[in-house]
């Protein structure tokens, strides 16, 4: 890559830096969020027992205003998640607000207690056990994760004092009755810790070329990318159900020869679903092909041209598959720097007409494409094509996290769009060049900058599992002997 290691390694944490203060940012503030939990919760309420221990993890103690700020820090994640990827169906996913949580199953044996409060207690377990191993390698927490926390605690006391309350009182009203700046501080300095040696192990891991070679070789039926084209017919198209649609399916397989031929199979079968060429086309790790039909296309001997009908049965249907290739990764991966903008969400049933909803998402889609070519032609405008003029835009308009600050350092062919990978891939494609791609029919935008071509995608991959077992071994380890144990003092209801 053009930048050396240490380049990248500084970036990598004034990104980290950023994301980490905007997604504090975001929790500290939530006071609205905070009473609305609060009513939800209450965890030894007496203050003669909030100091007392409610969690032990070997010679780590936990008191009960700890495992409040972890119970609620859990919440917060899940109420997020479930906001941004189903908002449609928050109110089915979350727990009624006008009840305890210990007064509501998940299911037949697990309140909504139990469920946040033993996640709350494996981020302990986790917190805990990194502390611990951590400070046994004497490794000291990096000074700008240090500068962060200390930001952070500014940022609190600054938002409660607008808010009208002290940050006792602020804070008590995010994480639960008994808290103070100084034990919220020391919670945030653990986690930090925790996260940081764990992110340290991790990237320590490595390995030589004969070690990802071995690896990649042994593990090539699942790394491999399989190339298909194929289309799917279900038994609710024929009155005989599943009888119908395996007549059909085995009728199609007789006429397919070419991939145009089940271009033209499926556009018969439903033309509007398999309107584009491309709706056939797919691109499928070994690990990730679907049960009925995975063993046939991981077959040794599978050809160019082999048709192959399966049937699903828990889904009623059969796919008909066309074999295109396999591709065997020996590409480079790319360092790209990436904006995901997405379009604003127009539900259907909020509009009186068919019309007047399509309307709004052609407004939508518009304003998205507005802001898009904004962004690119900001870019192009710049004097400087670098990663800190990138990450001024990469505030303004992200909505994705995902990738710190933008920096996706194992952009790979098949994950996003053909236009995006044939841009990506070009051979003219140089440092600071940028672009901007549609998908979804206009309800997604990406903006591209590109960085730099790196290693091989079949190097990453292998690095990636090697790295995922050994770290999962060295977890295991940490864990050891180890468990969070709940004391006598610890009582969800008080």
């Amino acid at each position: 890559m053009s930048q050396s290691k240490e380049q990248r390694a500084q970036k990598k944490a004034l990104e980290e830096k950023k994301r980490r203060q905007t997604r504090v940012a975001v929790i500290v503030t939530a006071v609205v969020i905070a009473v609305f939990v609060a009513a939800l919760l209450t965890i030894n309420s007496k203050a003669f027992r909030r100091s007392a221990t409610a969690v032990t993890v070997g010679d780590t103690k936990f008191s009960v205003v700890d495992f409040n700020y972890f119970f609620y820090m859990e919440y917060y994640d899940y109420l997020s998640r479930v906001y941004s990827e189903y908002p449609g169906y928050a109110d089915s996913m979350l727990p009624d607000t006008s009840q305890p949580l210990d007064a509501q199953y998940v299911s037949a044996d697990e309140t909504w207690a139990d469920r946040i409060g033993n996640a709350a207690l494996d981020t302990i377990l986790d917190t805990a056990a990194a502390w611990q191993a951590g400070h046994a390698a004497g490794y000291e927490l990096s000074q700008d994760k240090l500068d962060e926390i200390d930001e952070t605690y500014a940022a609190a006391e600054a938002q409660a004092s607008m808010n009208g309350y002290s940050l006792d009182a602020f804070l008590s009203r995010n994480y639960g009755k008994g808290i103070s700046g100084k034990t919220w501080k020391n919670l945030l300095l653990m986690k930090a810790y925790a996260d940081e040696y764990r992110e340290k192990v991790k990237n320590d891991f490595s390995y030589s070329q004969d070690e990802l070679d071995r690896y990649y070789a042994e593990h090539a039926t699942d790394l491999d990318v399989y190339c298909l084209r194929s289309f799917y017919i279900s038994d609710s198209a024929y009155e005989n159900g599943m009888e119908g649609a395996k007549a059909a399916a085995d009728s199609y397989k007789e006429s397919i020869r070419t991939e145009q031929d089940l271009i033209d199979a499926a556009r018969d079968f439903d033309a509007d679903t398999y309107e584009d060429d491309a709706s056939t086309l797919h691109y499928y790790a070994g690990n990730a092909l679907a049960g009925p039909y995975r063993d046939w296309v991981k077959d040794e001997g599978r050809q160019t041209g082999d048709v192959y009908v399966a049937e699903n049965e828990s889904h009623g249907g059969y796919y008909v598959l066309y074999y295109v290739e396999r591709i065997r990764n020996e590409y480079p991966c790319a360092s790209v720097y990436m904006i995901s903008m997405f379009a604003d969400e127009i539900i259907a049933d909020n509009y009186d007409t068919t019309e007047a909803y399509e309307s709004a998402l052609a407004v939508a889609r518009s304003d998205l494409k507005d802001e898009a070519e904004e962004v690119l032609a900001e870019w192009n405008k710049a004097k400087e094509k670098t990663a800190d003029t990138f990450k001024v835009l990469y505030d303004d308009h992200t909505e994705n996290y995902y990738y710190e600050n933008g920096l996706y350092e194992s952009y790979h062919r098949h994950e996003y769009t053909d236009d995006m990978d044939a841009w990506v891939y070009d051979e003219a494609r140089k440092q600071g060049d940028a672009a901007i791609f549609s998908e979804s029919d206009g309800d997604s935008y990406y903006f591209l900058m590109f960085d730099s071509m790196g290693g091989r995608y079949r190097d990453y991959l292998a690095r990636d599992g090697l790295s995922s077992s050994d770290y999962l071994s060295w977890d295991a380890s940490i864990k050891e002997g180890l468990s969070a144990q709940k004391t006598v003092w610890f009582s969800q209801t008080g």
